[in-house]
């Protein structure tokens, strides 16, 4: 068994492994690199790491979620959303020591869309004047030698606008209701007072 000799400097960690050959293992957040003191060929990297959601805000430039580690997964509480901020802003980033500005990146919005989107650079992503209901925001990394990524999610919400409420919905079908009371009422009233009227005048 090797010695531990790990050490802590703030996010970065340190632990060094003599188990068969002397090995070196780095970590920051969710990277984990592998490093051979006795190899010719210097480090190996470990890959498959799920990109980074770093930010998400809405329209009126609230932030919703500006943290670190994943924030959402499909069982998590939903965020939800007033439908007045239904333009929402997703900025990411996938962890890479080979070439981070090689990094591509693919989303979709389940809920509003079927297919991932295509592969591009860009390292934010905006939806505006989304309809009510639930969706989760997915983004998948790929690095330059091609390794795929799983998935990141951040689950939310859009309430749907006062007008589609059910408390709306109630007010008006009870506000129908009371004109079609009038107008009976109204109408009753009225052939009682045209039947009053061609009684008297026949007399």
């Amino acid at each position: 068994v090797g010695e531990d000799f790990s050490a802590e400097f703030g996010l970065l960690k340190l632990f060094f492994d003599e188990n068969s050959s002397p090995k070196l293992w780095v970590s920051a957040g969710n990277v984990l690199v592998n490093y051979n003191i006795n190899s010719q060929n210097g480090f190996n990297l470990i890959t498959n790491i799920k990109p980074l959601i770093r930010k998400v805000s809405v329209n009126n430039g609230t932030v919703l979620f500006n943290g670190y580690e994943e924030f959402s997964i499909l069982n998590s509480e939903l965020k939800e959303i007033s439908y007045s901020q239904n333009s929402i802003v997703f900025d990411f980033a996938a962890p890479s020591f080979l070439n981070e500005i090689g990094n591509d990146y693919q989303y979709l919005l389940e809920g509003f869309s079927d297919e991932w989107s295509n592969w591009s650079h860009e390292s934010k992503k905006e939806y505006t004047n989304l309809p009510s209901g639930k969706f989760i925001f997915k983004v998948r990394s790929r690095d330059i030698l091609g390794n795929l990524s799983e998935a990141a999610l951040y689950s939310f919400r859009i309430l749907p606008p006062w007008y589609k409420t059910w408390w709306a919905n109630l007010l008006g079908f009870i506000v129908v209701l009371l004109f079609i009371n009038y107008v009976i009422r109204y109408r009753v009233k009225y052939l009682k007072i045209l039947c009053f009227v061609f009684v008297h005048s026949s007399i």
